[in-house]
Parts: structure tokens; sequence; C-alpha cells
């Protein structure tokens, strides 16, 4: 009897200890599937979503959801121009420093970065954990993001870079999110016409502005403090979305944008140019004659030959072709100032340095607008 206890003691411990390790190999191979996730998620999103994910794996629902979520989009006015006159270094180096900041803000207040493609930033609110003040979130590390472009522009300086300026969309709406690729290659995503309408918004959105859809205002609770309405034309709508300027968030007075205007000041002498208009798939054949009346230091007001469309992109030469010394301006018209005379407030997307100190060499007078 005595034998078989012995014997059963030790078969018992000879288990537990198998049991034992059983459990410290499974621990640990959690713990390396874990460090794996944090790895891998916490490129795109922030510590807090990686957690949840950790803590409540249902929360990332694979094979795709349909959702109502708010997404974020941003990109650079003008890096294309910007980016042939850099050197090749040059241009991954700024926007290196420009995309480290933004992803650094957008982590921290939650957000899922979709895509990041050349100077374009696809983000997420609500996906692919729920979040139910994600329009907040998302208004706020819209505003976030437009004040840091302020020490973004400052390293641009340091190293003889020129300034450059962002374009945010903030829009809420139903997509479906969940794995998309093959077995090979897949990504976490998402796909729908909510997507394409708040690439849409962007487009018409100026530098250093964010535009903020309608459904976005109607779940913002009032908090948002909004700016000038905006009639975005998409296609296949038969009315324009009527889009508002996002200025600041009524609990965050720190985040407050400024207005975006700057006082143009009468020119001495009114400048002759010509302007081309940008459509979304190429320029329009025919120059056009105009006036650059009025001029700030991204801003100006030109005197065209034809009405203009609010939020319309154009392209400005300055200068006599013969002469060989054509600058040329991408611009965005903002406004119109006097309809009679075909007067529009304009904002520079991108400014050479040589044509910027050259315009700042024209004789100004008094205060236009």
């Amino acid at each position: 009897d005595l034998e078989q206890k012995v014997d059963f003691m030790g078969d018992f411990s000879d288990a537990f200890n198998r049991m034992t390790q059983q459990l410290k190999d499974s621990y640990e191979e959690l713990e390396r599937r874990n460090q794996f996730i944090r790895k891998t998620f916490g490129r795109y999103t922030s510590d807090e979503i990686v957690e949840a994910l950790l803590d409540v794996p249902e929360g990332l629902q694979l094979g795709g959801e349909k959702r109502e979520i708010t997404i974020l989009m941003s990109d650079l006015r003008g890096f294309t121009a910007l980016a042939e006159r850099l050197e090749p270094t040059e241009v991954v180096a700024l926007l290196n420093h420009y995309l480290s900041a933004m992803v650094e803000i957008i982590q921290s207040h939650g957000g899922t970065i979709d895509e990041i493609i050349g100077d374009a930033i696809l983000v997420l609110f609500g996906a692919p954990v729920v979040q139910e003040d994600a329009p907040l979130r998302a208004a706020r590390c819209a505003l976030a993001m437009q004040k840091a472009m302020g020490v973004v522009n400052s390293f641009c300086e340091q190293k003889g870079w020129p300034r450059i300026e962002m374009g945010i969309a903030l829009h809420k709406g139903p997509v479906v999110v969940g794995n998309i690729g093959s077995e090979k290659r897949s990504k976490y995503g998402v796909v729908g016409r909510t997507v394409n309408l708040t690439a849409r918004i962007d487009s018409w959105s100026g530098g250093g502005q964010g535009l903020v859809s309608p459904t976005l205002i109607d779940s913002s609770r009032g908090r948002l403090i909004l700016g000038d309405e905006i009639e975005v034309h998409a296609k296949g709508m038969r009315e324009a979305l009527k889009c508002r300027e996002l200025l600041g968030h009524n609990d965050y007075p720190e985040l407050a944008l400024e207005d975006g205007g700057e006082d143009c000041v009468l020119l001495m002498s009114p400048l002759s140019i010509r302007y081309l208009r940008l459509t979304e798939k190429h320029l329009e054949e025919q120059l056009e004659p105009a006036l650059l009346v009025g001029l700030a230091d991204r801003r100006a007001v030109i005197e065209s030959s034809g009405p203009l469309s609010a939020y319309s992109n154009i392209l400005l030469y300055l200068g006599e072709e013969s002469s060989g010394e054509v600058q040329e301006l991408y611009s965005k018209v903002i406004r119109p100032l006097a309809e009679s005379d075909n007067r529009y407030l304009i904002h520079f997307t991108s400014v050479a340095p040589g044509t910027q100190e050259w315009l700042s060499s024209l004789p100004r007078g008094e205060e236009l607008v």
C-alpha cells in the first residue's frame, strides 16, 4: 500500500509538473502573441485601442461588418509642385517630419490610421473599437493637427524648406469595415460611399482649413465652433453638401484656430496675369486674362475675366512668357468679393521661395480686404 501511494504521488507530481509547464508555455505563447499585436497595431493606432483589442478580442471582428464611423482625411496642399523643387532626400525628410508629428497626434486621440499614401492620411474613429464620442474625438484631432503645423513649419524654415499647409475633411457615415485582401496579404480597412465622400470634401478644403460634413455637425451636440458654410459638390449628388469650416471646440479653447484670413493690401499698380482653371482630371486648355490687384503673404485678390466658382482650383501665370521668367502659382478660390467686377479672394496652395520674394517686392498701397 505504501509503495502504491508513493507511485501515485510520483505520478501526480509528474502530471502536475507537466501541467504547470504547459500552462507556462501557453502563457509565454500568449505573451508573444500579445507583443506581436502591440507591435503591429501600435504602428497604426493608440495604445488604448491595442489594449482594448487584447482585453476584448471580439472588438475586432474579422470578415467585415457594417458600422457607422467617423473618418478624417488630410493631405498637404501643393505638395506635388513642392516636391518637384526639392531634392528627393529633402522631400522624404520633410514628409517624414510632417507625418511623425501627425501620427503622434492621431494616436493620442484614439484614431486608427487606415492608410498613408504619400502626404495623405486616412484615419478611422469608431473602428476597430467602437467609440461613442468618435465625432468629437475626430474634431479635436483635426484641430490639434492644424495647431501643430506651426511647429512643423518652424522646422521647415530652419532647413530652408518652403512652408507647407494641410487641408482636412471630417465626415460621419456608414461603411463596411474588416479585413480586406487575400490569405497572403490583407489589411484592416474600410470601403463605401462615405470614404469617397470624405475624399471629395477634403479636395475642397484649403490650406490650414478643416471642413466638417452635416452628419458630423449633427453628431457633435453643439460643441464645435464653426465658420463659413461651404457647398461641396460631389459626383452622383443632386444637391450640394453644405459643410462648415471647423474653427474650434467649446470644451478645448486652446485648440481654437485663426479664421485663416489675411489682410490683403492693394497693389500700387494692378499686375496683368493669366490663369488656367484646374479640374479633377486635367487643365483647361485656354489661358484667361486677369489682374492681380491685392496681395498678402499667402492670399491675393484677383480680378478675373469671367466668373469663378468658390473653392475651385486655378493655376496663375505671373510675368511675360517672352521674357522666359514666368512664375507659376497654384491657388484655390476662396470667395467672391464683388460680383460686378469679378474680384475674388484666392489662397496660394504652393509658393516657390523665389516667387514669394518676387511677390514681396511688388509695391503696395492701402489695405484692401
